[in-house]
């Protein structure tokens, strides 16, 4: 019978294993340091905007002969007006780990936590990974006991979504030719996560991609380097099926390329399986890297 206690700071090595084993299974060569770690538990400076609305943290582990097999961190949201209205009032699995080889022990461990959340009395419980790492989110394909212990604790994925992480290699980008529409320009400049690639038009912007280069969070997760994303693309609807995109995709590989990235991602739904943003990502070059499920809710 494993003994279900709160994290104490001696457990946070083991804890660390745990979280970066999970975390190399989507993401290789990738896993963040203890310090990263322990920093998320106790606030979370990348969710600027949901993070405020934590009003309440805790943390419980699974331990069995002395051998941390599993762990939980929950969150308890605010009930007030800046609160947003889909976590008003409502506790949340951040996130959970196990040893698949400890599923019983994670199982009762995410019991343990369930209970816990209900003293809370929240109007709906969630649970939506998010580890303190790029692409780990939801629950992947790579942690079936994950989806086994969230169904078992009662959680259901019915109204939930797939997301698709597509990934290229950037060396493999083609260099930029020719605009493909004559008078077409771009332009780079500063957006919401960094570079910004704008395509203008007789001074009118008709696309832009935006790219995220700094998964070490600012060299907090150096183990995280030459990974970025694609966090923004759109062409003007007049405009589209004309090559602009990856006309800008190509001049971002060039800026990448230069920065020492290697490999660039991009995301789909379920749902855009087949549609033109799928068959753009494919014609560059990405391959489906990861697919996670959202969207895990426990009524109350």
């Amino acid at each position: 019978m494993p003994e279900i206690r709160p994290f104490a700071r001696h457990d946070r090595d083991q804890l660390c294993d745990l979280v970066n084993a999970h975390i190399k299974a989507v993401v290789p060569g990738c896993s963040v340091p203890v310090a990263t770690l322990l920093s998320q538990m106790e606030r979370d400076p990348g969710e600027y905007i949901v993070d405020p609305w934590v009003i309440e943290r805790e943390t419980l582990v699974a331990i069995e002969a002395d051998r941390l097999v599993a762990a939980v961190h929950l969150h308890r949201y605010g009930g007030d007006a800046a609160v947003g209205p889909a976590l008003r009032n409502a506790a949340s699995i951040n996130w959970i780990v196990c040893w698949p080889a400890d599923i019983d022990a994670g199982r009762r461990l995410l019991c343990a936590a369930v209970e816990r959340a209900e003293r809370w009395k929240p109007r709906v419980t969630i649970l939506d990974m998010s580890l303190p790492a790029p692409l780990a989110y939801g629950i992947h394909d790579a942690w079936p006991h994950l989806a086994t212990l969230a169904r078992d604790a009662g959680f259901t994925d019915d109204e939930g979504r797939t997301e698709l992480q597509y990934v290229v290699a950037v060396e493999h980008i083609a260099t930029p030719g020719a605009p493909p529409i004559e008078g077409l320009t771009v332009r780079r400049r500063l957006h919401a996560f960094g570079a910004a690639f704008v395509a203008m038009l007789d001074d009118v912007e008709v696309g832009l991609l935006e790219v995220d280069d700094d998964f070490t969070r600012h060299g907090s997760m150096l183990r995280n380097d030459g990974w970025a994303d694609v966090s923004n693309l759109c062409v003007a609807a007049d405009y589209r099926r004309q090559g602009i995109a990856t006309w800008l995709l190509q001049r971002a590989g060039v800026w990448l390329r230069l920065g020492g990235t290697r490999n660039l991602i991009g995301y789909l739904t379920n749902d855009e399986l087949g549609s033109a943003e799928h068959e753009w990502y494919v014609a560059n070059g990405f391959g489906e890297l990861n697919r996670t499920r959202r969207g895990w809710v426990r009524p109350t």
